[in-house]
């Protein structure tokens, strides 16, 4: 012990010089934060014929409270308090979180209640959100919801529900009692999961769960009216210049979120690192979406010669495969729901298909060349 005492002082004497520039700080970091998070059981391949309506109902629980008259204002009342409030709708469930420093569980617990309490959704708002949700899926007053690539895709590939088929009126045309109705249905105590994520039981679940008082049961999905899709193949066309690759996953259910990000994050860096050896490349990219039950990883080559793609996806399969299933993953959805990782999430590939002419295409345009040379 003495000796090696000695040589570490002999060592940074003989070296002061090297290090007397070097600007030093130690930052101490925060205390870890804690978070709440409700999980509800209807997305929008739950309600067919109103699909849309499970994103309209998580826009309207934010709406009309305490904590203010939209969803922002909900955000910005919380934050003053230190908390972040989230709300997502997925294809198959809605998660409200709250997350912030260990003295705000008492706040979080209210929060929660008076968001998810509620007997019925507010009046106020439900045009205003309705025109919101217009503009965040990038459509007009005329838009009617009809089922995404990802829903089909994950239906298709990935084992999840069909999705309900195109609605068979415009989104603006919803009424307030037929939303309140989906939410009566759909937010009652059967329906909900709520999770705390907390190191020294701030949190009072049973509390929460009494304070709620909700009714008990939610109606299956073949009560739900409206029709389902029937799709078992799905034709994938690709961009050009872009190598497209999507691999279906498992759902949160039983791979959870973080692992999918690593498998992810593994995949890029393992293709980019071929890419850049072999074609002096740069960039790979991925991206993941997940429901309960199904989801995907894409990954995206820009530039790549088109003959690479069944090595890109080889390194890709080996690298999502390589991370690890030893338990460290800490998705709420996938704890909460037994921590299961059964055999390898990963589906078969699929590469997207460049586009090509068509043979109509093509003889329209012999028809066109044919008449032009005609005219001379």
């Amino acid at each position: 012990m003495v000796k090696r005492f000695t040589l570490a002082a002999i060592c940074a004497a003989s070296i002061p010089h090297a290090i007397a520039n070097v600007q030093l700080a130690q930052v101490s970091t925060q205390p870890p934060s804690i978070s709440l998070h409700a999980y509800v059981g209807t997305g929008t391949t739950s309600v067919c014929g109103l699909r849309e309506a499970p994103h309209l109902i998580e826009h309207l629980i934010l709406s009309d409270t305490e904590y203010g008259e939209n969803p922002v204002d909900a955000i910005l009342a919380l934050r003053a308090s230190g908390i972040k409030l989230s709300a997502v709708t997925h294809s198959d469930f809605t998660e409200f979180s709250l997350e912030g420093p260990s003295d705000s569980a008492i706040e979080m617990q209210r929060a929660l209640v008076t968001f998810l309490g509620r007997r019925s959704l507010p009046t106020l708002g439900f045009e205003r959100e309705k025109l919101t949700i217009t503009r965040e899926v990038g459509s007009d007053e005329n838009y009617i919801s009809s089922p995404t690539f990802y829903e089909r895709f994950i239906s298709v590939h990935a084992g999840a529900v069909a999705p309900c088929a195109a609605d068979s009126k415009p989104f603006m045309a919803y009424t307030q009692d037929e939303v309140n109705s989906v939410f009566q249905r759909m937010y009652v105590a059967d329906n909900i999961r709520i999770v705390a994520v907390d190191h020294q039981e701030n949190f009072d679940l049973d509390g929460i769960a009494s304070a709620l008082r909700l009714p008990v049961t939610a109606p299956p999905p073949s009560l739900q009216t409206g029709q389902r899709e029937d799709a078992r193949v799905l034709k994938i066309e690709g961009r050009k210049g872009l190598v497209e690759v999507i691999f279906p996953i498992a759902g949160r259910a039983t791979l959870p979120a973080d692992a999918a990000r690593e498998m992810a994050d593994q995949a890029r860096l393992r293709v980019q690192s071929h890419i850049r050896r072999k074609y002096q490349l740069y960039a790979a990219h991925t991206f993941i979406d997940q429901s309960l039950n199904g989801g995907w990883i894409r990954l995206e080559v820009p530039d790549l010669p088109e003959g690479d793609a069944a090595e890109v996806v080889s390194i890709a399969q080996a690298a999502m495969s390589n991370v690890g299933r030893d338990g460290r993953w800490a998705d709420p959805v996938w704890a909460s729901l037994g921590s299961h990782l059964p055999g390898l999430p990963i589906g078969d590939p699929v590469i997207a298909e460049r586009k090509i002419f068509s043979v109509g295409v093509l003889g329209q345009l012999r028809r066109m060349i044919t008449e032009l040379l005609g005219l001379f």
